[in-house]
């Protein structure tokens, strides 16, 4: 077995042999990095060569290709999840407006224009006004009939009085709601 001198006088003299051809020679070329690998092998008793290390560089860039192609992969199955994603949020918020429209359409409908309301306003005043004018109808018959409280003219008179004053301030209380609905002008 050689020594580690004898190695280093080996590669000595091979470096001269090297050197001497030039260095654009094809041997000088395919040297290049070998020297300081066969100094590392000789310093740290390594068994390292430049073909080893070639291939460890071969064999980390298939793997880094091999994980870029994974990863390019799963970016595109994740992109395709998400354009899909995107598809069905659209589709959800393009139902979920067409769902809104049709409910205000219906409400629309089951809603009274202002003009209705204006009518139905006038109606419940109309039955407002009749109502109180039967009541007041109602109580000057009971003023007249006051003297004799236990006859049924005057009984009927009250009970005429009470259910139009009822009456009247219903039809008032519809009046006020309706009202509050209308815009001001």
């Amino acid at each position: 077995m050689t020594t580690k001198e004898q190695e280093r006088n080996a590669l000595d003299q091979i470096r001269e042999i090297v050197a001497a051809l030039g260095s654009d020679s094809y041997l000088a070329i395919a040297f290049e990095g070998c020297f300081e690998i066969a100094e590392e092998n000789i310093q740290n008793d390594f068994g390292c060569s430049m073909k080893q290390r070639a291939e460890s560089a071969e064999k980390k860039a298939e793997d880094l290709a091999d994980q870029l192609r994974q990863t390019a992969d799963l970016l595109a199955v994740r992109t395709e999840m998400l354009n899909r994603a995107g598809k069905d949020a659209e589709a959800k918020i393009l139902q979920v407006s067409q769902d809104a429209e049709e409910q205000i359409q219906q409400l629309k409908q089951k809603t009274l224009s202002d003009d209705d309301l204006s009518d139905c306003l006038m109606l419940a005043e109309n039955a407002q006004t009749e109502a109180k004018e039967a009541a007041a109808v109602a109580a000057a018959e009971i003023v007249k009939l006051a003297d004799d409280p236990d006859s049924e003219d005057f009984q009927s008179a009250v009970k005429t009085n009470r259910g139009k004053t009822r009456q009247a301030e219903y039809w008032g209380a519809l009046c006020r709601r309706l009202a509050d609905r209308l815009p001001e002008d």
